[in-house]
């Protein structure tokens, strides 16, 4: 009797050991379909950037890549890529820094600081006061629904600086499926002031609420004036 209940829990742990090697399994070839996908979509605008996988370490719990932004010319100094860093834990049943989760995948998205030019790095961590610039999370749960939390850090310049700018931040979270036929959700955006010492224009923008809804029409309050 005591062997066959020692069972149970040894077939659970195998199962969830089975079921996550398979989900990640699939999370390479996904993320380079996704990264195909959307330079597609940027070859269609005048943007001229592109973005490539840089690294990719697979795990057996999790996995993490590394992408790269960069512009389409070549007469674009490197020093102007943007690194993004993809840390994704695979399910069913994943431990992420946001506490035990169930579902399908979990991806947090942040700037890969670590490959970026030691002066650009000092100004961002100077900016952002030490704190994650920005940060996207990703859940997709079973049943096929996919919830995204975002957020950027308040961001100060240097006010010696000829050019200024203050930024209070950045919050939202947006419920929808894999292939988007619903959104949900609301997005906080904090106030921003520019401003250029030398020619005396001033660009302010006020906070911005808005809120979406199946069927209702998004509301928001914000205003802008330009000096």
């Amino acid at each position: 009797m005591k062997r066959s209940l020692l069972l149970i829990p040894l077939i659970l742990l195998a199962l969830w050991a089975g079921t996550t090697w398979i989900i990640g399994s699939y999370t390479q070839s996904g993320f380079d379909i996704a990264l195909e996908k959307v330079n597609q979509q940027l070859a269609a605008t005048p943007a001229q950037t592109s973005i490539s996988q840089d690294s990719y370490s697979r795990g057996f719990l999790s996995s993490q890549a590394i992408t790269k932004i960069s512009h389409a010319s070549k007469a674009e100094s490197e020093e102007n890529d943007v690194f993004l860093k993809f840390q994704a834990w695979h399910g069913p049943l994943m431990f992420t820094p946001k506490g035990l989760k169930f579902g399908n995948q979990y991806v947090i998205v942040t700037l890969a600081k670590d490959q970026l030019p030691e002066k650009i790095c000092e100004k961002i961590e100077a900016g952002f006061k030490g704190k994650e610039a920005f940060e996207i999370a990703i859940f997709s749960g079973f049943d096929g629904q996919v919830d995204v939390e975002a957020s950027i850090s308040p961001f100060s310049s240097d006010e010696k600086s000829n050019t200024t700018l203050q930024f209070e931040g950045l919050t939202g979270q947006i419920s929808t499926d894999h292939q988007g036929s619903f959104a949900k959700g609301s997005l906080k955006f904090g106030a921003l002031t520019f401003a250029d010492k030398k020619s005396g224009d001033t660009l302010s923008i006020a906070a911005l609420i808005a809120c979406r809804n199946p069927g209702v029409p998004p509301s928001s309050l914000a205003s802008m004036s330009v000096i």
